[in-house]
Order: C-alpha cells, then sequence, then structure tokens
C-alpha cells in the first residue's frame, strides 16, 4: 500500500512532474494543490488490514514535494488517504495467464509504476492474449520473468 496524500503549496504546479530516480511524483489537482504518494509501504493481505495512514505518512509527503519542487515551499498536507497499489514479493509486475490451462490473465503487482509501464504491460497482454485466441503453443513464451507461474511469487 502506498498511501495517497493531497499538498497545498506555495508553488504553481502547471504539469505532473515523475522523478524515477527518486520514487516521486506530483500531479497537480489545482495550481497549489498536488497529490502524490507516500514512501512508507505497509503490507497486509488483506486491504482492510492495513494499518490507516498518519503522520509519518504526512511528513514523508511534505519531503517529497520539496524534493520535487527544486525550492522552498510552504508544503501543507491536506489529507492522506489509503493508496491500494499492488507489490510482488520479487517487486516485478505479474503478467500472463494464472496457469497453462487457466482461462484468468493477471495484469497486477505494477510496485507503483503503472503510468510507466502501462503502453508495455499492454502490449504484452494484447499479444499474449491474442496468442491464446488463436490457439498458438507457447503464446506466453519470452516473458517467464512476469508470469504469475514463477516460481519467486509462489507461496
Amino acid at each position: 500500500s502506498i498511501p495517497l496524500a493531497r499538498v497545498l503549496t506555495d508553488s504553481d504546479w502547471s504539469m505532473p512532474i515523475i522523478d524515477a530516480v527518486a520514487q516521486s511524483y506530483a500531479i497537480p489537482l489545482t495550481r497549489n494543490i498536488v497529490q502524490t504518494g507516500c514512501g512508507l509501504r505497509d503490507s497486509a493481505l488483506w486491504p482492510e488490514d492495513l494499518a490507516q495512514p498518519d503522520a509519518r505518512h504526512a511528513e514523508d509527503a511534505c519531503k517529497r514535494i520539496n524534493q520535487l519542487c527544486g525550492s522552498a515551499t510552504n508544503a501543507r498536507v491536506l489529507d492522506v488517504l489509503p493508496g491500494f497499489d499492488s507489490y510482488s514479493v520479487d517487486g516485478r509486475p505479474l503478467l500472463g495467464f494464472c496457469d497453462e490451462q487457466s482461462p484468468v490473465y493477471l495484469a497486477a503487482g505494477m510496485s507503483g509504476l503503472g503510468f510507466k509501464f502501462a503502453p508495455g504491460i499492454a502490449q504484452i497482454a494484447c499479444d499474449q492474449l491474442l496468442g491464446r485466441l488463436r490457439g498458438s503453443q507457447g503464446a506466453c513464451s519470452g516473458w517467464s520473468a512476469l508470469s504469475p507461474q514463477r516460481e519467486s511469487v509462489q507461496p
């Protein structure tokens, strides 16, 4: 889980900022209010078992916004909402059919980077689904590192 914070700043945010190295982003909601994810990750088997966001998350959100802004800003967290990004144990997305005979296709575990992975994931998913519909053997080959069947994500 990565809680989402809405932060009021003195800065004028005209476009989203994504810093992949710092693993931070700011999405403008208004000229002076941005949304950012908090870097403190909590995990639980079920969403309802996650702890509610707290002061740690608000402090982390302010720190991230100040880093992204590049200058001192008077950042004030308006609220922090639970976020439900999915993560895999090994940090790689899960992409493919649940098993060779399964009709269930899984595309999850983007680890908060779905916005960056989306075009590539969509292409891989399209190729795999079309391959299955055409009855191709090995329709999911070539992407075993992302397979939901890979050993590193098995219980």
